[in-house]
C-alpha cells in the first residue's frame, strides 16, 4: 500500500478546527460543546454538561471528530 504525504499536527488540526469548533454532541448521557482546539497537542477543550453540572474536559481531536460525525 502506498503511503500518502505526511502532514504535521498543525495541518491536521487546521483541517478539522472549523468543522468541530462550536459543535455539540452527546456522549455518556452528557451534552458536550467544543470550545477550543490546541494546535500543539491536538486536544480539544470541551464543556461537558451532565446532571445539572458543567465541567471542562480535554478530549483528543480524533475522538471529537468521530463523535461530531456520529461515528462513535
Amino acid at each position: 500500500m502506498a503511503e500518502g504525504p505526511s502532514i504535521s499536527m498543525r495541518e491536521y488540526v487546521d483541517g478539522w478546527r472549523g468543522i468541530v469548533l462550536g459543535r455539540v454532541f452527546t456522549h455518556e448521557s452528557a451534552l458536550h460543546f467544543v470550545l477550543e482546539v490546541d494546535d500543539a497537542t491536538g486536544l480539544c477543550r470541551v464543556s461537558r454538561r451532565h446532571a445539572g453540572r458543567t465541567e471542562i474536559i480535554h478530549m483528543p481531536l480524533g475522538e471529537v471528530v468521530m463523535r461530531v460525525k456520529g461515528d462513535l
